[in-house]
C-alpha cells in the first residue's frame, strides 16, 4: 500500500530548510536514521549524537541509492552528489517536523500512550484488541524517544486505520515534544507514580511532564482516556468535556474487577461499559493488567468496536517478555518480571506473587529502582511494608540501595538476605531452584536480573 510522501511543497512551508538542486528531489517515502539499514529507503537523515555524527555516512548512504539526505546546515557537500540535499538548522529537531508532515496525512485514528508503569503492556493490550477490527501499526521494540516515534510514523501507510503510539520520557519537555510530532487524536495516561525521579523531581513533576500528551490531545479537541483510580488524573474526568474513564470504581465509564487466577495461569476479569459486560478469562494476570485491559477497552468501546470483538481480543493476549512470565526451573516456578523496576511496579508484583503462590513458599528477589534521584532511599524503604505483607519464605535483595530496604526489614522477617555481589547472590539463588516455591525477580533494567535466571538449571516454560 502507497505512503503518504513528505513533498518539497511540504518543506517550503518550513522556515529555516534549504533544499539544494530541487530538480533532482524525489518524494520522500521511506526514511532511516542508520547508515546499516539503507536498503529500500529513500531518505537518510544524518543526526547528530554525543558519540557519533550521522554526517560521516553521507557518502555511504549515496551509495546505497538513497535519493535525498538530510543534513544540518554546517554541512558542506562535495558537489559530486547529484541528489538532492536538505539543510536543516538541526536534524534531530526537524526529523519531529518531517513525521508530523507524515502524520497529517495519515487519515487514521492515532492513539498515544504514556504513564509511570503500563504505558508499554497498554499499547500492546490495545494493539491486538484493535487489531480484531482495524489494520494496526504500533510502536515497536524501545521505539518511544524522540529519534523511534517519529520513525514509527514513517512506518504507517494508507492501509492503516490506526497507530498506536508510545511515548516515554526521563526529562522535562520530552512528552511535549513526542506529542506535538503524532499529535494523537486519543491519549491515555496509565498512571502517575514515581518513575524517574532523578530527573522529574517528584509525583507533581511526573504529572506535569506527563500531562503534556492530554494538553496535546485537547488542543486538536481529541478523546481523553482517564484513569480514575489516579488521584493526579481523576480531575480530567470532571474538567474537560470529552472524557472516557476507566477504572476499579463502578462511576468509571469501563470498570474493572479482578477475580481468581485459574490453573493455567489465567485470571478471571469483569470489564462493565453502559452498554456491554464482558466477563472472560485474561492471560495477564494482576490487578494493573486488569487496569491496562480496561483503558484499552476504552478506546476500543470509543472507536465503535462490538462486545465479542474486545473478548476476542483479549483471549489473544500474552505476556511480554521479562513481564510477569511464569517459568519452572526445577521444582520452582520464577516469575519474570525483570524488565525494569520502580516502586509501583514492584508492590503490582508483590501482589501477584501473593495472589498466585497460595499456601507454597514464597522468594522475593529483588535488585536496585534507579532513576529515582533524592528520593531513592525513601523508595527503597517504602517497599518493606509490600514486602511484609506478601508474607515470604525468603527474601533476597542486591545492590547498593537495597541496602536501604534491608535495613527496613532487619529483624521484622525471616530468612532475609542482602548481598552486594552477583557470584554470591547468583549462588544463593540457585540453591533454591528445586524446592517447591515461587520466586519472584525484580529489579531495575541496569540490574540485568534477568541473568540470575538465565543461570538457574533446567529452565523451561510453565
Amino acid at each position: 500500500m502507497a505512503k503518504m510522501p513528505v513533498t518539497l511543497k511540504d518543506l517550503a512551508r518550513i522556515p529555516g530548510v534549504e533544499v539544494l538542486d530541487k530538480k533532482l528531489f524525489v518524494q520522500i517515502r521511506e526514511i532511516t536514521t542508520d547508515s546499516r539499514k539503507l536498503e529500500g529507503k529513500d531518505c537518510f537523515v544524518a543526526l547528530k549524537g554525543e558519540k557519533f555524527d550521522g554526517h560521516e555516512f553521507v557518502p555511504a548512504a549515496i551509495s546505497a541509492g538513497v535519493k535525498t539526505v538530510i543534513v544540518n546546515k554546517s554541512f558542506v557537500p562535495s558537489g559530486n552528489e547529484k541528489i538532492a540535499i536538505v539543510k536543516v538548522p538541526d536534524t534531530t529537531l526537524f526529523l519531529g517536523t518531517l513525521a508530523n508532515i507524515k502524520r497529517k496525512k495519515f487519515k487514521g485514528v492515532v492513539i498515544g500512550i504514556t504513564g509511570s508503569n503500563g504505558k508499554t503492556s497498554t499499547k500492546d493490550i490495545l494493539t491486538t484488541i484493535l487489531s480484531e477490527k482495524f489494520k494496526v501499526h504500533s510502536t515497536g521494540a524501545n521505539n518511544n524517544n524522540h529519534i523511534g516515534v517519529p520513525l514509527t510514523i514513517f512506518e504507517l501507510d494508507n492501509s492503516h486505520r490506526a497507530a498506536v503510539i508510545e511515548m516515554g520520557t526521563n526529562h522535562f519537555g520530552e512528552i511535549e515534544y513526542l506529542a506535538k510530532t503524532a499529535s494523537p487524536d486519543i491519549g491515555i495516561i496509565t498512571n502517575i507514580g514515581p518513575s524517574h525521579l532523578e530527573f522529574l523531581k517528584n509525583l507533581k513533576g511526573v504529572f506535569k511532564e506527563k500531562s503534556a500528551l492530554f494538553k496535546e490531545v485537547i488542543e486538536n479537541k481529541g478523546t481523553l482516556i482517564v484513569n480514575k483510580d489516579d488521584e493526579f488524573l481523576k480531575k480530567y474526568s470532571k474538567k474537560y468535556k470529552r472524557p472516557v474513564s476507566f477504572g476499579s470504581k463502578k462511576s468509571a465509564d469501563v470498570n474493572y474487577a479482578a477475580g481468581k487466577v485459574n490453573p493455567d495461569g489465567t485470571q478471571d476479569i469483569v470489564l462493565t461499559t453502559s452498554e456491554f459486560k464482558i466477563k472472560t478469562a485474561s492471560p495477564l494476570i494482576g490487578g494493573h493488567n486488569a487496569s491496562n485491559i480496561a483503558a484499552a477497552t476504552a478506546v476500543a468501546v470509543k472507536l465503535g468496536m462490538k462486545k465479542n470483538e474486545i473478548k476476542a481480543g483479549i483471549s489473544k493476549l500474552t505476556p511480554p517478555k521479562h513481564r510477569l512470565n511464569f517459568i519452572r526451573s526445577g521444582n520452582a516456578v520464577i516469575i519474570d518480571d525483570t524488565y525494569n523496576s520502580n516502586p509501583n511496579s514492584v508492590r503490582a508484583a508483590l501482589k501477584v506473587l501473593k495472589m498466585v503462590a497460595g499456601d507454597s513458599e514464597k522468594v522475593i528477589a529483588l535488585g536496585d529502582m534507579f532513576e529515582l534521584g533524592e528520593t531513592a532511599e525513601k523508595e527503597h524503604r517504602a517497599l518493606a511494608q509490600p514486602v511484609l505483607k506478601s508474607d515470604p519464605a525468603i527474601t533476597v535483595l542486591i545492590g547498593s540501595h537495597m541496602e536501604f530496604l534491608y535495613d527496613e526489614l532487619n529483624g521484622k522477617i525471616k530468612n532475609l538476605r542482602h548481598f552486594s555481589g552477583r557470584e554470591q547472590f547468583a549462588e544463593f539463588i540457585r540453591s533454591l531452584s528445586e524446592r517447591n516455591m515461587f520466586i519472584l525477580f525484580k529489579g531495575s533494567r541496569g540490574m540485568k536480573m534477568e541473568e540470575f535466571i538465565n543461570q538457574l538449571t533446567e529452565v523451561r516454560p510453565v
